[in-house]
């Protein structure tokens, strides 16, 4: 059972909500307020949640003390009276980067935000995060050996916020109920694109803490294993594996350009918001098989890039134009 607390929104934990939101996503600091205000919040909030969830599931604990974290994090999500200073101190065990210990000793200001908000709004981002929480200590989801296991992992990482984002749009009247359940696929595989394509472009900060997001049957289809991957004498295969996982990720893009076309025209935000982040993640995907991506190359998109992404995907929707060709260009590297 969810616990609410409905009220007016808490300005001063929206206003932390709004703060630390550049420093766990540049990326969602740049699109979410492209929504409308509301819902704006509401996925902030959500995306604040699922990062604590997230912090968690990226430290270098036992399976065993994760469990014991996640389950104080869903008790914080869903008891009436939730002992957030006992789940806070619980998480000092994490030796996470700063911005997300700020963000986990400020899980209360993160509560207080959400039970501010709707019944129903709670109730969305609660119950997929419970599954979130729940799916990222289920046994062996670490041990990836294969795309379908890459793919269950990233469905619990951003597939389930593509959930959550569908689920909002329909709470807002945006979407009917119908189309909310027929998107849903679509909106999974919108999250699977985002997500695969961090874990491309993260692999010498995961290698180094022991988090392996590769199939390790595609690196052992190259005679490479994760000690050998990127090294000087194994780069022309290592290479080849980043052209296989550039290859996989493809088709979720057409997927997830497919979901945004199913978005109603207006409020244009809907579609503003989804496609900057889709064709973004595209021209990351481009990036990182152009760059030195095993010589510790920081990979990210200029910032010129990410306002001509911004002003082209501004007016496509507006024009009521498709996103195909403009994605095609950012893939192409000829977006100017």
């Amino acid at each position: 059972m969810i616990f609410t607390v409905v009220g007016k929104t808490n300005m001063d934990d929206a206003q932390y909500i709004w703060k630390i939101l550049p420093d766990i996503s540049r990326t969602f600091a740049f699109t979410i307020p492209k929504l409308p205000k509301e819902i704006a919040l509401d996925l902030a909030i959500a995306y604040a949640v699922c990062r604590i969830i997230d912090t968690i599931e990226d430290s270098d604990l036992s399976a065993e003390k994760k469990k014991s974290l996640m389950s104080l994090m869903i008790k914080v999500l869903t008891e009436p009276r939730p002992k957030i200073a006992e789940f806070c101190d619980a998480m000092k065990l994490l030796s996470e980067d700063k911005k997300y210990l700020e963000l986990v000793e400020k899980t209360g200001k993160v509560i207080g935000a959400l039970r501010s908000r709707p019944s129903k709004v709670q109730e969305i981002i609660v119950k997929n995060a419970v599954v979130m929480a729940k799916g990222f200590v289920e046994d062996g989801i670490q041990n990836i050996r294969t795309f379908s296991q890459q793919n269950k992992y990233c469905f619990y990482a951003a597939g389930i916020v593509g959930h959550t984002i569908t689920e909002l749009f329909g709470y807002y009247g945006y979407l009917s109920q119908k189309e909310v359940k027929e998107l849903m696929p679509l909106a999974e595989d919108n999250g699977l694109a985002l997500q695969k394509v961090n874990i491309m472009k993260d692999i010498i900060d995961d290698v180094k803490e022991g988090r392996h997001y590769w199939p390790v049957e595609l690196l052992a289809k190259y005679g490479l294993t994760y000690k050998t991957l990127g090294s000087k004498e194994h780069m022309e295969e290592s290479m080849k594996v980043l052209e296989e996982l550039h290859d996989d990720v493809k088709p979720y893009f057409a997927r997830s350009l497919e979901y945004i076309h199913r978005l109603p025209d207006k409020p244009a935000g809907l579609r503003i918001f989804c496609a900057n982040n889709v064709l973004m993640a595209i021209a990351t995907a481009r990036t990182i098989t152009n760059s030195k991506l095993f010589s510790n190359e920081k990979v990210k998109i200029t910032r010129e890039e990410v306002y001509a992404i911004d002003r082209e995907v501004t007016r496509c929707v507006e024009n009521g134009e498709k996103l195909d060709m403009l994605a095609l260009g950012i893939e192409q590297g000829t977006l100017r």
